[in-house]
């Protein structure tokens, strides 16, 4: 589980730390946007992990429907206010494996 928070941890802070650096070189703004993209993706295989050690977890199948909702919405309808989805998924996981809250 320690293992899980922590590579949480450093996808949280991949796009963080790059948008830094972007303050004073305008070129890694898109680095830091593309980072996001891998955020996600590092999240989606740390839930599949916490949802192996924790299968009856109700808050992790939470997680998924919001995962699923969003590539589906995003299918479906492609506008702006989508994309306020994910940093609230983000959050939601963050706040479920560093809480470690077994239902």
């Amino acid at each position: 589980m320690k293992a899980i928070k922590n590579l949480n941890i450093i996808a949280l802070g991949i796009p963080l730390f790059i948008s830094l650096f972007a303050l004073f070189e305008n070129g890694l703004f898109l680095l830091a946007l593309l980072s996001t993209m891998i955020t996600g993706a590092i999240q989606i295989l740390l839930a599949i992990k916490y949802w192996q050690e924790h299968p009856k977890n109700v808050l992790i199948k939470i997680y998924f429907l919001g995962v699923t909702l969003f590539f589906l919405l995003l299918y479906l309808y492609s506008t702006f206010w989508i994309w306020c989805l994910p940093p609230f998924l983000c959050i939601y996981l963050s706040i479920l494996i560093h809480t470690n809250e077994i239902k």
